[in-house]
């Protein structure tokens, strides 16, 4: 992501990436390197074992493709670069339908630093209390922890989060669109992130940039 000199927003610059996936099935699970079906699921799994960044296409032969977990995806700990796209009238190719994976669940849990989400829908997700805490639920999460700690630069551009791969019809993430947990200087922008509980949940990180959202 660049942000040049006299410039209202970001642009982006894509680099080489180590390994290149493509998700060609609504399926929950394919291994993508049989030749055959790949899902979100193993392309995930798949880039977490690269060493350096990846980039995660589709290419699914529908308008929009619904992918619908049947449990919670990995989550991303290798920076990766997971490319949705749009049509013509803005409606989104790809959508990650939470119904079915249970509770609690996020959409895409970020544990890693450089990821960068674009152009994707993320709704469905639930939550479940859990000793009075409220766990899972959230679209997209850009967290640290112990074991992938000092999380920085992540970027999430152009998604919808509880809403619709068309951006009609509020299908809300039960807790929020997206949190941020101990992780610093990443940037979301051109967002719509509106259905949810929480728009944008920030709980500890220093130094996050917005701009152009919508909430």
């Amino acid at each position: 992501i660049l942000l040049r000199t006299g410039s209202a927003s970001p642009e982006v610059m894509m680099t080489a990436p180590s390994a290149t996936f493509t998700v060609n099935t609504t399926d929950d699970d394919g291994d993508c390197n049989s030749g055959g079906s790949c899902s979100l699921r193993d392309a995930i799994r798949r880039a977490n074992s690269v060493s350096g960044s990846s980039t995660i296409y589709f290419s699914i032969p529908v308008p929009t493709a619904i992918i619908a977990p049947l449990s919670p995806l990995p989550a991303i700990t290798q920076p990766v670069t997971i490319m949705g796209n749009h049509l013509a009238n803005g409606t989104k190719t790809v959508e990650i339908d939470g119904t079915n994976a249970g509770a609690p669940a996020d959409g895409l849990k970020i544990r890693a630093s450089n990821a960068f989400i674009y152009d994707i829908a993320i709704t469905g997700f639930k939550s479940q209390m859990i000793s009075g805490s409220q766990v899972g639920g959230n679209g997209i999460v850009i967290e640290s922890d112990s074991a992938h700690p000092n999380n920085t630069g992540n970027n999430l551009l152009a998604c919808f989060l509880g809403i619709d791969a068309a951006g009609t019809t509020a299908k809300k993430n039960m807790a929020a669109g997206l949190l941020i947990f101990d992780s610093d200087e990443n940037f979301v922008t051109n967002t719509v992130s509106s259905g949810n509980n929480t728009g944008i949940a920030i709980e500890g990180g220093n130094s996050n940039g917005f701009a152009g959202n919508i909430i």
